[in-house]
């Protein structure tokens, strides 16, 4: 870049300083007549093409430059900087209707959560949606967290058998949308559900088909849970975070030796 600017004005010094000569001095015999206009007219067009050139290779240079510097600091930002490419979930807040329907149905919450057994707590009681969200609660939920849902005909199929021969605890496995779920730390919670869209979260359940193992003596079959991430209405808590992600218990069955 440097030293095309300088090749540029060596090349005009060069110009001016010929037509200083031609303009004080007479003309010797050898450029008389047409010869010496001809001359200077070819020289100043072809430094003025050599100008155009430059400044145009500069104009293109210095885009590229600061092309490549944007994605440089982009790829290379902070977290601050970064923040413009990003967009952050938006906190979705209950209404105070919502808020007050859960008072209401607060002391049905207690009674579920302090079940011993939750897992074998009527499943029609565990589908009881408490709050009902609003069409722009629901549209701000799809938008920003879209990943969770998925609709029915989406789910793979659930072998009947398995391909490995005889299982050490069978079980039976069924996809649920669930509605009313335990956190990890056993609070109860709402997953949030859109049947009318088909748009639900769906979680593979099992339970255990027989109480005792295959094939193993001293062995159990014994119903237990693992934690998958949830988008649920939480009924405790900071009103800012009423609706938020968190790991629920999802049931499933496994050999214990006793």
């Amino acid at each position: 870049m440097e030293g095309s600017g300088s090749l540029a004005t060596i090349l005009w010094v060069l110009l001016l300083a010929i037509v200083s000569v031609v303009t004080v001095s007479r003309p010797t015999k050898a450029f008389r007549g047409h010869h010496l206009p001809l001359l200077t007219n070819e020289l100043v067009y072809r430094l003025q093409n050599e100008h155009e050139h430059l400044s145009r290779h500069r104009h293109l240079a210095g885009r590229i430059e600061s092309q490549n510097y944007r994605i440089q600091k982009r790829q290379n930002c902070t977290h601050n900087e970064c923040a413009s490419y990003l967009r952050s979930p938006q906190k979705i807040k209950l209404t105070s209707l919502q808020r007050r329907e859960v008072e209401r149905e607060r002391s049905f919450i207690t009674q579920l959560k302090c079940l011993e057994n939750f897992e074998r707590a009527d499943p029609q009681i565990l589908r009881r949606e408490i709050v009902q969200l609003t069409p722009g609660q629901k549209t701000d939920i799809l938008t920003y967290y879209r990943s969770y849902f998925q609709s029915a005909v989406s789910l793979p199929n659930i072998p009947k058998r398995s391909k490995r021969g005889l299982r050490l605890c069978p079980r039976q496995q069924t996809w649920d949308d669930l509605y009313l779920a335990l956190t990890d730390d056993d609070e109860l919670i709402q997953v949030v559900q859109f049947p009318e869209t088909d748009d639900r979260q769906w979680y593979l359940n099992e339970r255990c088909a027989q109480p005792t193992c295959n094939q193993v003596a001293n062995c159990i079959c014994k119903q237990t849970y693992r934690l998958v991430r949830a988008l649920v209405i939480r009924y405790e808590g900071n009103e800012d975070d009423r609706v938020a992600e968190k790991y629920i218990k999802v049931y499933c069955c496994n050999a214990e030796l006793i």
